[in-house]
């Protein structure tokens, strides 16, 4: 076999891939889950990669490895939900994995299962003839196949835009150099990966409406490895900021006794019982951190840490408690749900429903229909 220069960037990038997945596997710096949703997602990049070296040297590999075909595309459906579930293990408080996140993993199983049945459970020979004759899927299968794969990468694309969105504007209000820092390292993560899809995305339906690749294909595979070479010259010039670190690491580690700890959650939800900030729609972190005399890097560790709450959930639920009060007072049947909603802080109605709901299970309007039945 003669190696082209696409061959050689790629074999670069695969052993860079590699080795940012050894590092991020072996060190116990950091958020280690987080590190390790990262590793598995380099893994499948890497394998990528693979498939596409063997597509481009199809005879070497159809007469000596055939069982190789096909055996990196299903892992392909996860590039999505991994870069998700890496950016929303970094940027949130909760827990890594939820029930909900095993959905992710059923277009791979489904994948999986239709290359089983086409092609992976036949013999090397079978294999061969398969391929020879074109035969593994017929045109229509190819084409849906393959619009799955895009139509993943896009819902999981806005779903981590969302995230990003959300985290940053949870970050304007306690300023920590570390977190930005990291954000911005998130961001070009993010970025760089699902700007690599969406040119995959253009290029294939350029290719399918013309017949013949875009200028795109040519530039893809030096974009993949500058992202790497960048990635892998971070991890070894500032190691300590390649890896992702625990999400402590944005209150710069500002440490609270148990004492300090527990005399702040007293002034905190005395605060918000008596003197009812949760009131003003525009308050802000900095804005509680004044009116409680608990420094704002205090007030997010223990909303983040202690009450594994993020800000916007932890004031949103004292609204959502207030307006059940005003819901459910028969004096207050001619305030319309609107009037009440402004009166709690909301301001708007969107956001209302959504908090009221994820609190309580209802509308506010069935909420208020069953709190006033005569019992």
């Amino acid at each position: 076999m003669q190696f082209s220069i696409t061959d050689i960037i790629d074999i670069l990038t695969l052993f860079q891939l590699l080795l940012l997945t050894w590092v991020l596997l072996i060190t116990k710096k950091g958020r280690r889950q987080s590190n390790v949703i990262l590793a598995v997602f380099f893994l499948i990049q890497a394998g990528c990669l693979l498939n596409g070296f063997i597509w481009r040297y199809y005879n070497w590999f159809y007469s000596h490895c055939p069982h190789l075909f096909y055996i990196n595309v299903s892992p392909l459906l996860l590039l999505g939900p991994a870069l998700y579930l890496f950016t929303r293990s970094w940027t949130s408080s909760g827990p890594v994995f939820r029930k909900s996140d095993f959905f992710f993993i059923l277009p791979f199983m489904a994948h999986f299962l239709f290359f089983y049945f086409k092609f992976h459970r036949y013999s090397g020979m079978e294999k061969q003839l398969l391929l020879s004759g074109n035969r593994v899927m017929t045109p229509l299968e190819s084409r849906i196949v393959d619009n799955s794969l895009f139509l993943i990468l896009i819902v999981f694309c806005v779903l981590i835009i969302r995230q990003l969105i959300r985290y940053r504007r949870e970050l304007r209000m306690y300023c920590s150099s570390t977190a930005k820092y990291g954000l911005n390292w998130l961001i070009f993560v993010d970025a760089g990966f699902m700007g690599l899809w969406l040119a995959e995305f253009l290029d294939y339906y350029y290719y399918v409406w013309q017949g013949e690749h875009s200028f795109i294909v040519h530039i893809v595979h030096p974009l993949v490895f500058l992202l790497a070479t960048i990635m892998v010259l971070k991890a070894l010039i500032h190691p300590e900021r390649f890896i992702f670190q625990e999400n402590g690491a944005k209150y710069e580690k500002y440490q609270m006794t148990e004492k300090q700890k527990a005399s702040y959650m007293k002034k905190l939800r005395q605060t918000m019982d008596k003197q009812k900030p949760y009131m003003n729609p525009e308050l802000t972190l900095k804005e509680l951190s004044d009116i409680t005399n608990i420094p704002p890097r205090y007030l997010s560790q223990i909303l983040n840490g202690s009450l594994k709450q993020n800000y916007y959930d932890f004031i949103n639920r004292y609204r959502v408690e207030a307006s059940k009060k005003y819901l459910s007072d028969p004096e207050k049947q001619k305030c319309t749900i609107l009037e009440i909603l402004y009166e709690v802080g909301f301001n708007s109605k969107v956001a209302y429903n959504t908090a009221f709901k994820k609190y309580t299970g209802m509308t506010p309007r069935h909420y208020r229909k069953s709190s006033l039945l005569p019992s």
